[in-house]
Formats: C-alpha cells, structure tokens, sequence
C-alpha cells in the first residue's frame, strides 16, 4: 500500500511544481514480512531532461520500536499498582495515574518532590534493596489516611522503580476474621 502527501499545488501543472512529495509505502516481498518505507521525491533535472529524485528509507524498525513503547506506556498507565520511578538521590521522575489515585497527588505535583515527601514515610529504595527488595511499611495519603504497602524496589540506570501495592483492604480483612 502507498500513502502519499503532497504540497499544495502552486501551479496547475504537477510536474512543474518544484515542491517535494512525501509517500510511506508498505511492501510485502519473501520471506513476506511488510516492510514500511517513507520516501521523498523532488523534481529536479539529470542530463538536461527534467526529471525526480527519489530518497525512500526503511522505517519498519523505527515503527516497531514505536509501537512497543506505546504498549509499554499503556502498561505503565493501566497497572493496578502505584508505579513510581526515582533519581539515586530519591527524587520522583514518574508517577502513574494509580498512584494519584492511591496517593492523593497529581503526577504534577509529585515528579520532582523527594519519594518522603509524596508518600509520607521515609522511604530508602538502597535500603530496601539491601534487604531482599520489598518492605510492608506504612504510608500516608495527601489527607493524612494510613495505607499499608508493599513495595518492591528495582534498581535502574540512574535511579529506582518502585510499585507499590495498596494492602489496606487485605489487611483490614485479615484483622477482621
């Protein structure tokens, strides 16, 4: 298949107009895998004779790679998890929409606050790790509302993740029987 975006017209003629025309073609050849290309054509002259240069480039790679971190995002944004990366210093680089709700913090407000502060409890990922990499602890919400966590600490090339699993429900639970 080919998809093809062309300027607006400046003149009537399309092959006088002196604009480039982008095309994504998508190919299907043995070992039959789709390949998508993107190419731009300009109109130029070769030999005295008017004529188009063609440049066409290999974006199958590229769109993959896209595709995954889409899905990888959707994972990230739909996790029942609060999912929180940090700096090695402990400083909150992302924020899921789980741990907005869990929290009581917007991402906005958390990314770029010390991991303490947005969870209330002293929280040290380091430590953590050193111990086996999950800890139960006890944090607060924005409101001041206890919540009994599990978190699991990994580490990553500049800093740590941290999933934290809201237990208050399964501890109220265990307490009640």
């Amino acid at each position: 298949s080919v998809s093809c975006v062309t300027p607006p017209m400046r003149s009537r003629n399309a092959f006088s107009s002196l604009e480039p025309m982008f095309c994504t073609l998508t190919s299907c050849r043995p070992p039959f895998t789709a390949r998508s290309r993107t190419s731009v054509s300009v109109r130029t002259t070769w030999e005295g004779r008017p004529a188009f240069q063609v440049i066409m480039r290999d974006v199958t790679e590229q769109k993959a790679a896209a595709a995954a971190l889409r899905y990888q995002a959707a994972l990230v944004t739909h996790v029942s998890d609060a999912l929180i990366a940090t700096t090695a210093e402990g400083i909150v680089t992302s924020w899921n929409p789980t741990a907005e709700k869990v929290y009581g913090h917007t991402a906005l407000d958390a990314i770029g606050q010390p991991i303490d502060n947005v969870v209330g409890a002293a929280l040290d990922p380091s430590a953590i790790l050193e111990s086996g990499g999950v800890e139960q602890a006890v944090h607060r919400r924005s409101d001041g509302g206890a919540l009994e966590m599990r978190v699991s600490v990994s580490r990553m090339t500049e800093g740590f993740v941290l999933i934290c699993a809201d237990e208050t429900a399964r501890r109220r639970a265990e307490q009640h029987f």
